[in-house]
């Protein structure tokens, strides 16, 4: 087994650089494939879906149950003096470790029935929100074009609470979000007109929906790839709803009109009703 090395003192530790430097810069986590957690439940989520830390620091007096097994296993695992770690911390109440592991890349499903495309989503709250209700509506696939923010900002993996190792999502261009979505129905929110997103008619697999930024609505990009606008009628004179919100209606909405069709094609099928 590894011994325990001395506790780390120095803010210029090579480790405690690179912590910072993957929690600050969307380049340093591209470059490395990194990305730290913080989170006693996304760490446990990240074990479950087979990932390793590349390497941990934590608190001298931290007790969890998988440092010894990491140590034995030879993954660098470092003591941190409580005051540097405090300040290395991006969390107001820490549980005392931060892991560093391999950005997960998930495959694709083989076929794709439902996509969500987010235009220009620079909110890490709403685009983590989005990729979690993303994985609650069972989305096959979240794509990010330009301008939207990092996918492994720390906000968005604290919103996000364990989505990025459900939920297969990348960055593309405009161009090759159109390719992959040439022969789909390619839906667009709009806050303003469209079609009654209740319409049963509605999400006929495969479909794409486009969420945009709320506040300077779709890009030129979103509306000439879009081949049907939908809306969310509201009342009292509200005329628009928060990104993530509104993404969440919709992704829950095609949700339901799937499992309805899937109902009506199979009666009999378990937990259908008589």
């Amino acid at each position: 087994m590894q011994e325990q090395p001395s506790i780390i003192q120095s803010s210029r530790n090579q480790y405690i650089r690179k912590v910072r430097s993957l929690q600050n810069s969307a380049r340093s986590r591209a470059e490395e494939q990194l990305f730290a957690l913080e989170s006693e439940r996304l760490i446990d989520t990240a074990l479950a879906s087979g990932l390793l830390p590349s390497f941990v620091l934590h608190r001298p007096q931290c007790t969890h149950p998988q440092l010894a097994v990491w140590l034995h296993a030879g993954i660098p695992c470092f003591a941190v003096a409580p005051a540097l770690f405090h300040k290395l911390t991006s969390v107001e109440t820490s549980f005392g470790m931060i892991a560093v592991f391999p950005i997960p890349t998930l495959p694709i499903p083989h076929t794709v029935q439902s996509t969500v495309v987010l235009d220009a989503i620079r909110d890490p709250g709403n685009l983590g929100t989005i990729l979690r209700s993303a994985q609650g509506a069972g989305v096959d696939r979240v794509l990010l074009a330009p301008e939207c923010a990092d996918l492994y900002n720390p906000k968005v993996v604290r919103a996000a609470a364990g989505a990025h190792f459900h939920v297969p999502a990348r960055r593309l261009t405009w161009e090759e979000i159109d390719e992959v979505l040439a022969c789909e129905k390619v839906f667009l929110a709009d806050s303003t007109q469209g079609m009654d997103y209740r319409n049963e008619s509605v999400f006929r697999p495969p479909w794409a929906l486009i969420v945009s930024n709320e506040a300077h609505g779709p890009s030129p990009a979103a509306q000439a790839i879009a081949t049907v606008r939908l809306h969310i009628p509201l009342e009292n004179e509200l005329d628009s709803l928060n990104a993530a919100t509104a993404a969440s209606i919709l992704m829950f909405e095609a949700r339901r009109q799937m499992n309805l069709r899937s109902t009506v094609r199979n009666p009999n099928r378990r937990g259908s009703p008589p």
